[in-house]
Formats: C-alpha cells, sequence, structure tokens
C-alpha cells in the first residue's frame, strides 16, 4: 500500500526527490514527468502517495487529483504563491520544501490511508447483532 508515485516536469527534479525519499527510508515506485504516465501507474496499484508539481506537460495537479484512482492521495509541492491560491482540501507543502516536514507528512498521509482501511475492514456493531 506504501506506493510513491512522484511526478514532475523535469525528470531532474523528479529523481531528486527520489534520492531525499530513499535516504529517509521511502520506496517510490516510479519518477515520471507527466500526469498521464502518473495515472496509468497509479491504476495498476493498489494505492498510495503521488507526490507531484503544480504544473504538469499534460496537465494541472487538480486535474491529476481528479482524475486518482480513491485509494491514492495527492501531496502538491509548490510555491507558498501558488500553494495561497490552492483550494483547502489540498495537501501541499511550500518549496524548497523542509525535509522534516516532507517526511512527516508523508507518514501522516499513509497513517490516515491505513486508518481508513481498518475502518472500512471493521465490522459494524449492526452486523454482529
Amino acid at each position: 500500500m506504501e506506493n510513491i508515485i512522484v511526478v514532475f516536469p523535469k525528470i531532474e527534479d523528479g529523481k531528486g526527490l527520489k534520492g531525499l525519499l530513499a535516504k529517509n527510508g521511502f520506496h517510490v515506485d516510479v519518477v515520471c514527468t507527466t500526469g498521464a504516465f502518473a495515472l496509468e501507474h497509479a491504476h495498476s496499484l493498489s494505492g498510495g502517495i503521488v507526490i507531484s508539481g503544480y504544473r504538469l506537460p499534460d496537465m494541472l495537479y487538480l486535474e491529476l487529483k481528479e482524475s486518482l484512482p480513491p485509494q491514492f492521495d495527492l501531496l502538491l509541492l509548490a510555491s507558498e504563491r501558488v500553494l495561497s491560491q490552492c483550494p483547502s482540501d489540498i495537501v501541499s507543502i511550500s518549496m524548497p520544501v523542509k525535509m522534516v516536514d516532507f517526511v512527516n507528512t508523508i507518514h501522516m498521509m499513509f497513517e490516515v490511508q491505513y486508518l481508513s482501511l481498518i475502518h472500512i475492514s471493521e465490522p459494524t456493531r449492526h452486523s454482529l447483532i
């Protein structure tokens, strides 16, 4: 479940993030430069996080978020100026990234996904009666 897809318009930026994530114990499944490629991979995985920049060559972050399978969440990395214009329900971190905030946010996002899976898989009280 702890799958990570990194999508940035410049492959070097994505590979740099992959290296930072690896140093902090995360495995990145794929680094790509387009939303379409990220979506293709997201649909082949059981869930996880897509880490994205604001503008990709083929779509903006919001279109990517709306097209993701429900078991995936989006983490947006962008400038403070861009983030000030984003909807409040978007999980985001301003750039330049503070590593401790970045790592803690990813851990928190995986924790929320894990807890929602437990909640969904638990039998309801009504089914026990």
